[in-house]
């Protein structure tokens, strides 16, 4: 019996290559009939809402190592969750791709990301990032570059390492204190 991993697995596939794609193309390419897919996920905004909610689920695991962490060497501790986040690149491609479904994704969105906000708070509360940034800013640029380095390990033009340090270097030098 197939999981819905393994839908997950061929959806996001399909998807990246086309947004657009029918629930019976992704039934087809995760090697499932359409009564099957159907039966899982009546409507495919219920496969993209929960692919969407999977993709934030291992999004939010990876960015909890920084729950409780400590300013001390921050730049080391974003570097690693970067570093952990570039291997998503296939669950996660295809939500720039895909319109929203509905606002619900929204507060899953923002639970997945809750650590990383609340340690970016926690550095411009010690000075170690500019306090006249907002939050919600400091995330967004970050969520940014991380999609660029996503765009570019996809294309073959990075590799994973290079794509995580660029990303946190671009990111750290755009959120420190340098005044334009």
């Amino acid at each position: 019996m197939i999981s819905n991993e393994d839908i997950f697995a061929a959806a996001t596939r399909v998807l990246a290559e086309r947004p657009d794609a029918t629930l019976q193309t992704i039934a087809q390419a995760a090697g499932i009939s359409r009564t099957t897919i159907f039966y899982r996920f009546p409507t495919r905004e219920s496969l993209l809402q929960a692919l969407s909610v999977d993709a934030f689920m291992r999004i939010k695991t990876v960015m909890s190592v920084l729950t409780g962490e400590t300013s001390s060497q921050y730049p080391q501790k974003l570097l690693e969750v970067t570093q952990k986040l570039i291997p998503l690149v296939e669950q996660s491609m295809f939500l720039r791709n895909v319109p929203t479904v509905n606002n619900n994704l929204n507060s899953v969105w923002a639970e997945a990301t809750a650590p990383l906000t609340s340690y970016l708070i926690q550095l411009q509360q010690e000075g170690i990032l500019s306090k006249e940034i907002p939050h919600r800013w400091l995330v967004a640029s970050y969520v940014s570059l991380l999609f660029a380095a996503w765009d570019e390990v996809s294309l073959g033009e990075l590799g994973s390492l290079q794509a995580s340090r660029l990303v946190v270097h671009s990111w750290l030098r755009g959120a420190g204190h340098i005044s334009i």
